[in-house]
């Protein structure tokens, strides 16, 4: 995690269920089954806000929203918008330097 952030890449670490570990531990498992682990743990925003992929709903989260269900919506959406050419629109571009512009051309 140190040398993520000391890279300058956002991250944030979250002990609890771990989906990224699905193969290892087996399928979910819930974790901080101890006093210890207990207090290794933070339930993020992700939990409350009801951001999930697909069908989970752990016994911990109390889910106050379905932030999920929006965020699928607005992938589908930039996915269909970007196959349809219609992002990024030239209002949504930066054109390079026209010293860079000659370089890009060059190379390709």
């Amino acid at each position: 995690m140190r040398a993520i952030t000391n890279a300058g890449i956002a991250a944030m670490g979250h002990i609890g269920r771990t989906p990224q570990s699905l193969g290892q531990l087996g399928g979910y498992r819930v974790q901080g089954k101890t006093r210890a682990a207990t207090e290794q743990i933070l339930v993020i925003s992700h939990d409350l806000l009801g951001n999930f992929v697909g069908d989970i709903t752990p016994r911990f989260v109390s889910r106050l929203a379905s932030v999920d269900a929006v965020v699928t919506q607005a992938f589908t959406q930039y996915a269909a918008e970007v196959r349809g050419r219609q992002f990024p629109a030239p209002k949504q571009c930066y054109s390079l330097d026209a010293s860079e512009s000659l370089a890009v051309a060059t190379a390709l």
